[in-house]
């Protein structure tokens, strides 16, 4: 009980967390790995894992397509244009 409440409680994603971070933190939960667990299959540090978790870095296109093939996942990229600011002449 109390582990599914806290998967809960994790999968809520904050205003501040990069889509990429939150997505994979979510596919981590859902496939029942400790940050541990997962960081050892990426080859990296569990704080290097926390990391990219927390969107204090930013992954390269290589550490993407790592995380896809050991999450079991794929890679969606979009390129949104930015609204435009209205001015006024």
């Amino acid at each position: 009980m109390y582990n599914s409440v806290m998967q809960v409680i994790h999968a809520e994603k904050r205003k501040d967390t990069p889509e990429y971070a939150h997505a994979l933190m979510v596919r981590r939960q859902r496939l029942g790995f400790t940050q541990k667990e997962l960081a050892k299959k990426m080859h990296i540090s569990p704080m290097g894992l926390s990391h990219f978790e927390t969107g204090t870095r930013y992954p390269n296109l290589k550490w993407l397509e790592i995380w896809a093939n050991v999450l079991g996942a794929e890679i969606k990229l979009e390129i949104k244009e930015k609204a435009m600011p209205l001015t006024t002449l």
